[in-house]
């Protein structure tokens, strides 16, 4: 290493954190490609109930508001 100057071992590093990063962002997409296959197996199995509604979007219920619940106290 000693007979490298410093521009060589600055190509090296910069070449070295390339390569990191390339391989640290493809094991990224590939945990989200992951992820997103095993929600939509979750999503899309029988057992769970929620096949017939898109995504697997669940349905939020409205709790009854009434005029009574809604009074400012002054």
């Amino acid at each position: 290493m000693n007979q490298l100057n410093i521009s060589n071992r600055l190509v090296l590093l910069m070449d070295l954190m390339s390569v990191l990063l390339i391989v640290i962002g493809a094991l990224g997409l590939w945990g989200i490609n992951q992820s997103n296959a095993s929600l939509r197996s979750g999503i899309s199995s029988p057992s769970n109930g929620l096949s017939r509604t898109p995504l697997g979007a669940t349905r939020f219920w409205k709790l009854p508001m009434t005029s009574s619940k809604l009074r400012l106290n002054r």
